[in-house]
């Protein structure tokens, strides 16, 4: 098992190999055609990244940034990759794909609990790294079904964003496509709730700005704010105050 950065060395002197992989488990188990999984698609989805590593003296020696674990069969055959985000608080899993002649191995299952064991290998060196969080639950999607097994485990409330169990979730969730997750249900979002948009970072015009000091600049129309209302309930006074909004 290997880590390596996106844009390492060790990283680029496989790239043709990972390529391969990849296309080969795209149409063997998503039955992509050649033209879905070239390598036009393959480089911006899997090694592109807006991440650059970077080190802290707090931080894990392996850095933050993006990185690929390359698992190797007798260390020469390369057998899967997951492609995983190192970050202060968490290890992001993005995407894995593996030789469908592996199947048998259930890949998927191990490579989670491989980087479940890194997230606790990291924390070691940095305390606040001390999550795995493995991405979007679609509760219809068959391919999803799979995260609902990892225990503890929790989801996020897409109403009142508060994390709340995978096994309470999963039982809302059989009753309906889409479900509040929280019990009460009067709970609000405590960050959406005394909102000025006119704290809202937007760029406009190509500069950073307040929408406080845009709406000084030109007038101020109701369909504009109807907007930033609903762009704040739905992410919160404080990432709408550290995120940049484009206005046209």
């Amino acid at each position: 098992l290997r880590l390596v950065n996106y844009d390492g060395d060790e990283s680029r002197s496989v790239l043709g190999t990972t390529y391969k992989l990849f296309k080969r488990y795209q149409k063997t188990i998503h039955g992509d055609t050649d033209e879905e999984c070239g390598f036009s698609s393959f480089h911006p989805f899997l090694i592109e990244t807006p991440l650059r590593k970077y080190q802290t003296s707090s931080g894990p020696s392996s850095g933050y940034g993006s990185f690929h674990q390359q698992y190797w069969l007798d260390g020469d055959k390369l057998i899967a990759v997951a492609v995983i985000d190192i970050l202060p608080s968490s290890v992001s899993s993005v995407y894995f794909y593996y030789d469908p002649e592996y199947s048998f191995l259930s890949l998927g299952t191990y490579s989670s609990l491989r980087e479940i064991a890194l997230v606790r290998e990291l924390q070691r060196e940095s305390p606040a790294l001390r999550w795995y969080y493995m991405g979007f639950y679609i509760h219809s999607c068959p391919k999803m079904q799979y995260k609902s097994r990892y225990n503890p485990s929790y989801l996020l409330c897409p109403e009142t964003y508060s994390w709340h169990s995978m096994q309470s979730a999963v039982t809302k969730l059989d009753l309906t496509k889409y479900s509040k997750l929280a019990d009460d249900p009067n709970q609000q979002d405590d960050d959406a709730r005394g909102i000025d948009t006119g704290d809202v970072l937007v760029i406009y015009d190509r500069r950073p700005m307040r929408y406080s000091a845009l709406r000084e600049a030109r007038a101020s129309d109701k369909h504009t704010e109807s907007m930033l209302l609903q762009y704040c309930q739905l992410v919160g006074k404080t990432a709408a105050a550290q995120m940049l909004l484009y206005l046209p």
